[in-house]
C-alpha cells in the first residue's frame, strides 16, 4: 500500500514517517514500515503543491493523558479508544 501511495506523488515529510502509529509501536524502533495514518500531499517536479508551508508534526501519545496510571495494558486501551496515535502537523502560510 505504501508504494501504492506514494507512487502517484504523494509525499510524506521525513520526521512524519519516523512516527510511532499505534500504542503497540517500540519506541527504540518508531514506525518501521507500520504506515497506518498519513498526513501527505502532491508533488509535481519536486516542488509541494501545497499552498501552506509544512512546519512540524508528529503522533500524540494519548494514553498517559487518558488513563494514567491506572494500569490498563495496551491491549484493553486498543479496545477502548484505538491502537493508532493521532497525527497531527503545523503549516505555515506562504
Amino acid at each position: 500500500m505504501w508504494t501504492a501511495f506514494t507512487s502517484t506523488g504523494l509525499t510524506v515529510p521525513d520526521e512524519l514517517q519516523q512516527m510511532p502509529r499505534t500504542v503497540f509501536s517500540d519506541p527504540t524502533k518508531p514506525s518501521l514500515g507500520k504506515y497506518y495514518d498519513q498526513i501527505a500531499w502532491f508533488q509535481g517536479n519536486g516542488v509541494d503543491l501545497l499552498k501552506m508551508q509544512y512546519q512540524r508534526g508528529g503522533s500524540f501519545d494519548f494514553i498517559p493523558h487518558v488513563y494514567g496510571n491506572t494500569g490498563s495494558s495496551k491491549a484493553a486501551i486498543s479496545y477502548r479508544i484505538s491502537d493508532h496515535y493521532p497525527l497531527w502537523a503545523e503549516f505555515g502560510l506562504k
